[in-house]
């Protein structure tokens, strides 16, 4: 059985713990335990899901795999040496906070023979798993949007909203075009953020042969949404990730569909499992991540210069 931890335990850390802990009592994995710099509260979170607060080198001696869930500026200190020495890691969005930290950690899964997945949970969402199954309908895509807009959330210090949110539509643009863009020209800046962060932007993504893909995200909107359109050459699709509805545009016909299934980050972390029990590729890469992490500073880097970047320019740092 799959030994498993939780490092960091913040609020989605420990959302993870608790699936873990689900995944424990169907006897799936083993929940070893979990680590927090903050021992009060790991202890805490250990005592609600049954598990045990532990030191790090103890629970790195005794685990196969971990989630990796401290703040993003944190990922690549935390994750390297975990990864270097053989144990795999399912790292949170963004995979860090810039290329050559991110490519710290892909290269130290390479070191260590791990199994590296990243945590673009929306890849497991039901919309984007109904979406993938009716997207031959839609003909060719030639255009996405995708609109990502809410209050600011006071635990997120070390970024900007089109890396913490964001990026969440990047890799989803990334996936549905089959590789990262070859530009960005955007706009933003930063408003009402207390650490000075941007906290809003509008970027237009060029994947070439007449393929774009534009990106909303703020957070200075009082109310959430979530939203994502799809356009391809024989219809589009409207969809919204907090009502889980679909609504599809064809010349002939229309369709709405609910789209069902399992909790996302159930269906993350059991894929994650699943790679690392196997061996093999897992659903988002290192690679991928990279990707979605290069658009999104190359959207940070046009909002705060005033003209287009080209996503090599950001991948040669």
């Amino acid at each position: 059985m799959l030994r498993v931890g939780v490092i960091g335990v913040g609020s989605f850390g420990r959302a993870h713990v608790r699936i873990y802990s689900e995944l424990h009592k169907e006897e799936r994995v083993e929940l070893v335990g979990v680590h927090d710099i903050n021992e009060e509260l790991a202890k805490a979170v250990a005592n609600l899901h049954g598990t045990r607060a532990l030191p790090l080198e103890e629970l790195l001696s005794s685990v196969d795999a971990v989630s990796v869930v401290v703040p993003t500026s944190k990922h690549a200190d935390v994750a390297v040496p975990i990864l270097e020495r053989g144990i795999s890691a399912l790292v949170e969005k963004p995979i860090a906070d810039s290329v050559p930290r991110a490519r710290e950690i892909i290269e130290a899964a390479k070191r260590g023979n791990s199994v590296l997945m990243v945590g673009h949970i929306l890849r497991f969402h039901p919309v984007i798993l109904q979406l993938r199954k009716i997207l031959g309908k839609l003909g060719r895509l030639v255009s996405l949007g995708a609109e990502r807009i809410g209050p600011f959330s006071e635990r997120i210090r070390d970024v900007s909203v089109v890396l913490d949110l964001g990026v969440h539509d990047i890799d989803i643009f990334n996936m549905f075009y089959g590789g990262a863009p070859r530009s960005v020209r955007a706009s933003g800046g930063s408003y009402m953020h207390p650490y000075g962060k941007m906290d809003a932007i509008t970027a237009l993504f060029d994947y070439g042969s007449g393929r774009g893909a534009v990106l909303n995200t703020n957070w200075l909107a009082y109310r959430k949404v979530r939203r994502l359109r799809l356009t391809g050459i024989h219809g589009h699709a409207d969809a919204d990730y907090i009502h889980n509805r679909i609504e599809v545009f064809l010349p002939e016909s229309e369709m709405q569909l609910v789209a069902g299934g399992k909790e996302p980050l159930r269906a993350e972390i059991e894929a994650f499992v699943e790679a690392v029990e196997a061996r093999s590729r897992p659903p988002v890469t290192g690679e991928e991540g990279l990707e979605a992490l290069a658009a999104a500073l190359a959207a940070e880097m046009s909002a705060s210069e005033g003209r287009e970047v080209q996503l090599g320019e950001v991948l040669q740092d």
